[in-house]
């Protein structure tokens, strides 16, 4: 089988995969909310279930696209910041400025602080980054900071819509 064929295979399996999961998503969400609404008011025809399931996954999609929106930004947040931080590492260990290394670890320690509201890895990353930057590694310090653009990347196309999607993509 030619690469061509095969990717043509993987592009239509993938398809139906990512079909099959939105509507096992959007269909359990229309039978939680017939069930739980009929126990209240029972539905008395069919576009009773129609209405309820349309109203139900409307409110379900858009309280899921606001919370995964807000998750998304916070780590957008998270991410630009070590970006530029380690844009700004870079550019202090290639120019051997003292004033620039200094500004650079102090903002840096600023980071760091319990105060500062950065997950784990962040923190992680900030410890890594003034480690490489008091070492001057340079090709480390730029190896990285390709990681976290491509974390930058990856998390702006992040599914927003459906839970599944998100897990299981």
């Amino acid at each position: 089988m030619s690469d061509k064929g095969y990717k043509k295979k993987y592009d239509v399996a993938k398809t139906i995969k990512q079909c099959f999961l939105v509507l096992l998503e959007l269909g359990i969400v229309c039978f939680l909310v017939i069930f739980i609404t009929s126990k209240a008011m029972p539905c008395k025809n069919i576009l009773e279930y129609l209405e309820r399931a349309t109203l139900g996954v409307a409110v379900y999609e858009f309280i899921i696209y606001v919370t995964l929106k807000f998750i998304n930004d916070a780590k957008l947040d998270e991410y630009n910041a070590i970006r530029t931080a380690y844009r700004k590492a870079i550019l202090a260990v290639r120019s051997n400025d003292n004033i620039l290394f200094l500004d650079v670890n102090e903002s840096v320690s600023k980071q760091l602080d319990h105060s500062i509201m950065n997950s784990v890895n962040i923190r992680k990353e900030y410890t890594i980054l003034k480690d490489l930057m008091n070492d001057r590694n340079l090709i480390s310090l730029e190896y990285r900071l390709i990681n976290i653009e491509h974390l930058i990347n990856t998390t702006e196309l992040s599914w927003n819509y459906t839970l599944l999607l998100r897990w299981f993509k």
